[in-house]
């Protein structure tokens, strides 16, 4: 499913007082099978761009 630009905007929201959120639309949760509370990887790239992905333990 192709999102406009204005669909993908979500804003940072604070949780605690060390942490902040952003909150993923269902349709992108379920097109990744991802669960509530599973882990998920986050990755600094280049030119302020995170990267998000299922987390997987080293074998």
């Amino acid at each position: 499913m192709s999102r406009s630009r204005s669909d993908s905007i979500r804003k940072l929201t604070r949780i605690g007082k060390m942490s902040y959120g952003v909150i993923i639309p269902i349709d992108i949760i379920r097109k990744f099978n991802w669960r509530e509370r599973q882990k998920l990887e986050v990755l600094e790239r280049p030119g302020k761009t995170l990267l998000i992905r299922d987390f997987k333990p080293k074998r």
